[in-house]
């Protein structure tokens, strides 16, 4: 793999990072300010690049409804990343999903929604979300 390859990688995952959580954040209907910080906080981690809240709100808004493309996206950038690079974006999105203190049935859904779309079995995602500080 070269630098381009690397990069092209990189970005796409962040891309992916981004648009996982968004769409989880929306997933319950529930716009918590609380939540989206702390998702931007992860998201700026993750990537390194300054995100803030009101991105994460702003891509949140642009999502909704949004669940099919989602599966859609994934399911065509899958091949792009391995199986732990899958799992970090499940990992991401149930950090999202629990960023309210609660996983609700929409977001259940959701969470099957996105492991199937990246080819994670559903046995590994139930073990995900069960793992405590599931990231």
């Amino acid at each position: 793999m070269d630098a381009d390859e690397i990069v092209k990688t990189a970005e796409l995952l962040k891309g992916a990072l981004l648009k996982v959580t968004a769409t989880m954040a929306m997933a319950n209907g529930d716009l918590d300010e609380t939540g989206f910080e702390d998702i931007a906080e992860f998201c700026t981690r993750f990537t390194g690049d300054a995100i803030g809240a009101h991105q994460i709100a702003g891509l949140a808004l642009a999502a909704g409804g949004g669940e099919n493309s989602l599966s859609a996206y994934l399911e065509s950038i899958k091949g792009e990343f391995p199986g732990e690079t899958r799992e970090v974006l499940i990992r991401a999105a149930i950090f999202a999903a629990k960023s309210d203190q609660e996983l609700v049935k929409p977001e259940i859904e959701l969470l099957n929604n996105i492991a199937k779309a990246l080819g994670v079995p559903k046995a590994r995602l139930q073990e995900l979300i069960s793992e405590k500080g599931a990231l």
